[in-house]
């Protein structure tokens, strides 16, 4: 196969997981608000800043990550896939929520492959971990042998893009300092 089809069929398969991911975080927010996460507030309301993780936490390990990204999850899987946490969290202040997925591999080598290929072509260079991309309403980075998404479904929200960079350094801040 030459490298110009491998190129569009990885593209494919690109989008192909970011539609099943959209339609995972559309079905799965429809429980009840349980445990409260305040963020720095930065300068922003308080109000703003009060989120809430709207269902229990959904785990994933090895082969079953293909559960939850029927078709995608070949490619973490090759690299190295050991677990993934997901976490959805709604506010008042926004009409959809933010979820964020931890995927653990078994090295750096394989989360930094995992960022290298999902990162956006479009989005802007964020300080983030070792090394982050912001796009419009999502971001991705990796920190030694984690790859982070985090994301949300209305770009158009004020306030989207500190809310993803706030809740994607929670989060590296959680694993590191559990780490420590």
């Amino acid at each position: 196969m030459s490298g110009l089809n491998r190129g569009i069929i990885q593209k494919y398969r690109l989008l192909l997981l970011n539609l099943i991911l959209c339609f995972i975080c559309l079905n799965g927010c429809k429980n009840g608000l349980v445990n409260p996460v305040r963020l720095p507030d930065a300068g922003r309301e308080t109000a703003k800043n009060l989120w809430q993780q709207s269902e229990a936490t959904q785990l994933f390990e090895g082969i079953d990550l293909c559960d939850y990204i029927n078709g995608a999850g070949e490619l973490f899987l090759q690299h190295g896939f050991e677990r993934l946490k997901v976490y959805r969290y709604a506010s008042p202040e926004f009409q959809h929520p933010i979820v964020v997925e931890r995927y653990e591999m078994k090295n750096r080598i394989g989360a930094k492959t995992i960022y290298d290929t999902l990162k956006s072509t479009t989005g802007n260079p964020v300080a983030l971990g070792e090394d982050g991309c912001l796009d419009q309403n999502f971001i991705d980075c990796y920190q030694a042998h984690y790859y982070l998404k985090v994301y949300t479904f209305n770009p158009n929200n004020p306030g989207t893009s500190e809310t993803l960079v706030k809740f994607a350094q929670d989060e590296l801040d959680k694993i590191f300092k559990k780490e420590k």
